[in-house]
């Protein structure tokens, strides 16, 4: 799916020309690998939620309705996710919003 391919230029963005992860990356940002194996699930489970390979044409639409329009919106939400935090997020304090959007989505 897309976190495979979005995986695999990241990967390519901090690895030397022989293949492994670049010292001076890990040590300033931590290594990749472990940074994508922790975030795999979520990211995956949004995928689904957002239909999958299906879920880009939500965010295509959205943009040529932002270019197209004589008056576009201020914000558009792409995805169940988003809309969901969006929609709620206006009655959460900051902190709250952000603790959702770190640790558990």
């Amino acid at each position: 799916g897309m976190l495979h391919r979005s995986a695999d230029l990241g990967k390519s963005s901090c690895t030397t020309t022989a293949g492994a992860e670049d010292p001076v990356v890990v040590a300033a940002y931590g290594s990749y690998t472990e940074k994508m194996k922790r975030i795999e699930g979520s990211v995956i489970a949004a995928e689904k939620l957002n239909g999958g390979e299906d879920g880009c044409a939500w965010v295509t639409n959205s943009v040529l309705d932002a270019l197209t329009t004589w008056f576009p919106r201020t914000r558009y939400l792409c995805g169940f996710d988003a809309n969901l935090l969006g929609r709620v997020g206006y009655f959460l304090p900051d902190f709250a919003l952000d603790l959702i959007q770190t640790y558990v989505i």
